[in-house]
């Protein structure tokens, strides 16, 4: 980092992997289908180019999207390029990915060491383009990770859990230690595939309501189902039509959000709204 006078960024949450062999496993680990076919893969944050040069050296063709200036330059004038990369100066977090599949004709295959702060946002970004992203291999802080893939009743369970559930398959790839990072990072890292689904698992024309819906009631998570509801306003006249649901299931009246499945949070949903209506 030193020989390029380039200091990490801590508030933007920059920890660069240092060590070439654990970005080879991170890269092997990837292992979807349409990475056998695909001729440009997308890498968001490239940093110094530790992935980045692996990538380049598997794939035709690399774009990087990197926010920082700083970095550009370094890659621009110090830095040997690769002739395949093509580097972009833009924020991940707003970045428009559906353009950029169209422009290439086909969905898109991400690859990215994400900055802790914002990964959250970079995952909310490509779950509202879903449509146009195939497979996405990605970093974050190993509490994030837990929630992607935590089950119905844990901890970790919750609005990000239903998110990634709408529109991926979700699997753990690979945990790094925080010593393979520089600048040392607090926490340990876990590598996450997400294949994304060719439709969503709710009806297209509920999603934006629903994610409402999900992160309405996820915010009150220690409250029973009922009690969450009546903090709705929305839903606070719908209690009868959700104590009917949950008789119908055989729940019990004073069950936690926490504890449904998504499809069964999916099916109150869809049973409030047909009340409702």
């Amino acid at each position: 980092m030193q020989l390029f006078g380039h200091r990490p960024k801590r508030r933007a949450g920059q920890n660069f992997l240092v060590h070439a062999s654990t970005a080879e496993r991170f890269v092997d680990t990837a292992t979807h289908p349409a990475l056998a076919n695909v001729t440009t893969v997308v890498e968001i944050g490239p940093g110094l180019g530790a992935i980045t040069q692996i990538l380049c050296r598997r794939f035709p063709q690399v774009i990087a999207i990197e926010a920082d200036r700083r970095l550009v330059k370094i890659w621009q004038e110090k830095l040997s390029q690769p002739k395949n990369l093509q580097l972009i100066q833009a924020d991940a977090t707003n970045f428009d990915y559906a353009r950029l599949a169209k422009r290439l004709g086909h969905r898109l295959c991400i690859f990215g060491n994400l900055p802790f702060n914002v990964s959250t946002v970079i995952l909310e970004r490509l779950f509202s383009q879903w449509q146009h992203i195939s497979y996405a291999h990605l970093t974050f802080q190993q509490e994030v990770a837990a929630r992607l893939v935590a089950k119905p009743g844990s901890r970790d369970y919750g609005s990000l859990t239903l998110f990634a559930y709408l529109y991926c398959d979700v699997e753990k790839q690979l945990n790094i230690d925080k010593n393979q990072f520089f600048p040392l990072p607090k926490v340990d890292t876990t590598v996450v595939g997400l294949s994304f689904l060719d439709h969503p698992r709710v009806e297209a024309a509920h999603l934006k309501d629903f994610e409402k819906f999900v992160r309405q009631l996820f915010m009150y998570r220690r409250k029973t189902l009922l009690n969450g509801l009546k903090q709705i306003r929305r839903f606070s006249s719908s209690l009868a039509q959700a104590q009917e649901y949950l008789q119908q299931q055989k729940l019990k009246a004073d069950i936690r959000v926490e504890r449904l499945t998504p499809a069964e949070i999916y099916e109150l949903y869809c049973y409030c709204c047909r009340k409702e209506a």
